[in-house]
């Protein structure tokens, strides 16, 4: 088990810095992507926290959808800035739609795959988005996501 889980750390720690410095403007920023969630993606296994950590996905108790809205600057028949999140167990799917001042707008789409149980969980998702990479600075993109609880009060994700 400890092999696996130092092969794990090191996979993701591997991946992350191989991003390089060029393609950081294509990924979304983190903080656009999380503004929806109420605690910390390694808190909770949720459908939400799927789509920004999918090793959240393995520790996800049963299935949900959850629904959240922006109502900042939104007019009542409107809305600027949702997400739809869909888990089952070990499978999620998460939508976020950002309607942008030059009347054009931006869909984020992430699935996501995890493995393990409430101990140690480790998950690859996918993310594209609707609008065309020159027009929106978008890329796809893939996620690893590792969430490790070594004792009842610590719990450590990386993603």
């Amino acid at each position: 088990m400890k092999r696996i889980y130092a092969l794990t750390v090191l996979l993701v720690f591997f991946a992350l810095f191989s991003l390089g410095e060029a393609q950081e403007s294509l990924i979304p920023f983190y903080h656009s992507q999380v503004d929806f969630l109420l605690t910390a993606p390694g808190v909770e296994g949720s459908a939400i926290a799927g789509f920004v950590n999918p090793a959240a996905l393995g520790m996800l108790p049963g299935s949900e959808l959850q629904f959240f809205w922006s109502d900042e600057k939104a007019q009542l028949k409107s809305l600027k800035r949702w997400g739809l999140f869909a888990g089952i167990p070990h499978l999620g799917l998460g939508v976020i739609h950002h309607k942008l001042p030059s009347s054009r707008s931006v869909t984020d789409y992430r699935l996501a795959l995890a493995t393990g149980n409430k101990a140690m969980s480790f998950g690859l998702g996918y993310g594209w988005s609707s609008e065309d990479m020159a027009k929106s600075n978008r890329d796809d993109l893939f996620l690893v996501g590792l969430i490790s609880r070594p004792c009842q009060f610590a719990s450590l994700g990386i993603a």
